[in-house]
């Protein structure tokens, strides 16, 4: 364009040279249009070349992603740019790497694509979805969608063959009109970013399969290398922690008891709300993986959902662990990330469930082994333990049929003397041998008592606070002496409230005191000896504590052993073989807790007394008091002794009748089939023959005449076999006036 300031300035010939100026100016624009053209086409041949090259040369996924954001941002003047992953298999976008013109670059956005959105739709489709105008377009036209001022926005489709790998977004904040070239250059540049993704998808698989095979031979080794499955499951969810991120792992196995299911181990608490995921899934030889999602899946929001909602997960992989064919339990693995758990990631958690199958069971062959040997030890301590039992039963029969036969002389002499002894002084020295006597016969009743078990002989209710009393006053001496040099002990009661068991009161006393003084003799530099009752459930518990030296690891599991003692050659070593004898006798236990160097612990276990009905004992009855015998009777005693046969004359005597006395059974029964007698009274072990045959004889010859069986070795027999031998009643020796005396008047009762 030229101007001037006078009229008719350019004449033809200036509009020929103007003319020609333009055309040459067209053309050097023309030249420098296709100068800078083609300039771009280089810098942009250049750079698709130079990323084509980068990307092929490179296989790690997150490096070509970023390289594919930051070409297409150096190709256009877009304001950010964006390539999110597509996997065919769920049909789940995931977010892959992001750059913006200000720099700013992997800021993942805060959901993942919507199912309805440009980038869904591109993928789908498998071609690009180009909008100019946000503004005006339906996908957009929610302004909450156009955030950050969003005007113009294209999708490429990253494909490889007949594949869709992801897709390549290019956004700007300024109306921007896409040109042909603009998007055919995208294109090429989505083509090459295919390539270079699936090469490094495929890389990245090839490493993980490497990697989780190496994962699956260091599980296999954890699970040869313990029995435990909580360790197992610690080193399963260590192992896979690189491959396979997780918040929980847990094994779940039916519990026998309800159905329902028990966790037998966990990486994490807030199991119970898992219970609700699981009750929704069987564990048959049938099951199947599943992947429960809380919070994509609408599908998830019942119950199932809720339950792994609250806690803490948002997905969930149910694994049955199958072995020879059948369903051992679930194995559940969850994550946070409600797009966790491909299926290459459900693979590996298959395979795995198939070590896992073979730990449970080589567990169970374990636990049923050890418990197999447990058993085994058991028996063998049991067997061990009778062999003893049976050899001590020998000894002591034939040690307390001597000495019932002594005692039953001096008790029954010494009764005899009360009957007749006024004088105060005399009658309390006769009272103190009686007792005597007396605590003997319970000795040696204690001692039979290895031989055979009397279930609830001249058992009564007893005040168990009233036991352990009498007990630390009986024991006084012992840990209070001021005589003696060593350290005072304090002795403490904690007194529970009122119970009473079913037992004997002197047999239960001796336990006791025999705990109290062992005690005693574990705290020879003084202490604290506390004694404790109190009820647990059906049992009162009695306790006896020292701060004495305690007992060795070495000796706990020997402590009841006949004979073993730690006390040197004074001690015989019975004391707590017979205390548990008693204790078991009574249906109960002991238990025993100890600490060297601290002090143990003794508890004494009884069955509570429930409504047992109070009856007198023995020591409240008075000589006074025995029933006298209606009428005279005719009575044959065989007894080997010469002591107890003149004792048993005198005491019957006494109640006015006629008394036969002969030393062996052929005798007594001679004389029973020449003149019969009323009653028969026959010591078990004669010279001849026993008094098994006496009681025979004596039944064939007088079927209702009745037969009193005395014995000092402690044999005990049910009522039916008794009387099918020919015996009506036992009585065992030592017995005292008022037992023999009540017998004979029952027996008469009985007869009729």
């Amino acid at each position: 364009v030229t101007a001037s300031y006078e009229p008719g300035a350019y004449g033809e010939a200036d509009q020929e040279v103007l003319l020609h100026v333009a055309s040459q100016a067209a053309v050097a624009i023309e030249n420098a249009r296709l100068y800078q053209e083609s300039q771009r086409r280089v810098r942009e041949l250049d750079a698709l070349q130079r990323v084509s090259l980068e990307l092929v040369s490179s296989l790690d996924l997150s490096a070509v992603l970023k390289l594919v954001v930051q070409t297409a941002l150096e190709l256009t003047d877009a304001s950010d740019a964006h390539v999110f992953l597509y996997d065919e298999s769920t049909g789940r976008l995931s977010f892959g790497a992001a750059l913006w013109a200000t720099g700013e670059s992997d800021l993942r956005p805060e959901t993942t694509p919507r199912p309805d959105g440009i980038t869904m739709t591109c993928v789908r489709s498998g071609e690009p979805v180009v909008i100019p105008d946000c503004r005006s377009h339906p996908l957009f036209a929610d302004p909450a969608r156009r955030a950050g001022g969003l005007e113009s926005i294209a999708s490429l489709p990253l494909r490889r063959a007949n594949h869709v790998l992801g897709a390549l977004n290019i956004a700007f904040v300024q109306p921007h009109v896409f040109g042909e070239d603009e998007l055919r250059l995208l294109g090429l540049l989505a083509d090459q970013a295919a390539i270079a993704i699936d090469n490094a998808r495929l890389f990245q698989a090839a490493r993980n399969r490497a990697e989780r095979l190496a994962a699956v031979g260091e599980i296999a080794k954890a699970i040869t290398a313990t029995f435990d499955l909580k360790e197992i499951v610690a080193a399963v969810s260590r192992s896979l922690m690189p491959l396979l991120p997780h918040s929980h792992m847990c094994l779940w196995q039916r519990n026998a008891l309800d159905g329902g299911w028990s966790a037998v181990s966990a990486t994490e608490e807030g199991i119970a709300a898992l219970r609700g995921v699981l009750e929704s899934f069987g564990c048959s030889d049938t099951a199947e993986v599943a992947i429960v999602r809380a919070a994509t899946d609408s599908a998830n929001q019942g119950s199932a959902g809720q339950s792994l909602a609250s806690a803490g997960l948002a997905a969930l992989v149910v694994v049955p662990v199958m072995g020879d064919g059948k369903c051992l339990g679930l194995w559940t693995v969850g994550a946070g990330d409600s797009g966790a758990f491909s299926p290459d990631d459900v693979d590996l958690l298959r395979q795995v469930s198939g070590h896992l199958a073979i730990a449970i069971q080589n567990a169970r062959l374990y636990s049923e082994m050890e418990d197999a040997l447990e058993r085994l030890r058991e028996s063998q301590t049991h067997l061990v333990h009778s062999e003893r039992m049976r050899a001590l039963a020998e000894l002591s029969a034939g040690v307390a049929h001597d000495f019932n036969n002594v005692l039953t002389s001096i008790l029954g002499r010494v009764q005899l003397m009360l009957t007749h002894v006024q004088d105060p002084a005399t009658r309390e020295s006769l009272q103190v041998i009686e007792r005597a006597a007396r605590n003997g016969a319970q000795t040696v009743r204690r001692i039979m008592g290895f031989a055979r078990h009397r279930e609830g002989e001249d058992f009564a209710p007893l005040d168990v606070n009233r036991l352990v009393e009498d007990a630390i006053l009986l024991t006084e001496p012992r840990w209070r002496d001021p005589v003696s040099d060593r350290p005072p002990i304090d002795v403490k009661f904690r007194r529970g409230k009122p119970m009473s068991v079913v037992g004997s009161a002197a047999e239960l006393s001796e336990v006791l005191t025999n705990l109290i003084f062992n005690a005693v003799d574990a705290m020879p530099e003084g202490g604290r000896l506390v004694l404790e009752t109190r009820r647990e459930g059906d049992q009162a518990v009695i306790k006896v504590q020292d701060t004495g030296v305690g007992i060795p690891p070495e000796i706990m599991g020997r402590l009841f052993t006949p004979f073993l003692t730690t006390k040197g050659s004074g001690n015989a070593g019975m004391g707590l073989c017979v205390a548990r004898e008693i204790v078991a006798r009574h249906g109960g236990t002991i238990r025993v807790e100890s600490e060297v160097g601290k002090g143990s612990t003794f508890a004494v276990l009884l069955p509570l007394a429930h409504h047992v009905r109070p009856h007198e004992s023995k020591e409240e009855l008075s000589m006074t008091q025995s029933t006298q015998n209606q009428r005279s009777l005719s009575i044959l005693v065989v007894e080997d002794e010469e002591s107890i046969r003149r004792l048993l004359a005198s005491i019957l005597g006494l109640e006015g009748h006629e008394v036969r006395t002969f030393r062996t059974a052929s005798e007594g029964i001679a004389s029973f089939a020449e003149r019969r007698a009323d009653l028969v009274i026959t010591d078990l072990g004669l010279p001849d023959q026993s008094g098994w045959e006496v009681a025979r004889q004596v039944k064939a010859t007088s079927p209702k005449t009745p037969v009193i069986l005395i014995t000092g070795w402690g044999v005990s027999a049910e009522v039916t076999e008794a009387r099918r031998r020919g015996v009506d009643y036992i009585l065992p020796k030592p017995f005292e006036f008022e037992e023999l005396s009540d017998l004979i008047t029952k027996a008469l009762a009985d007869l009729g």
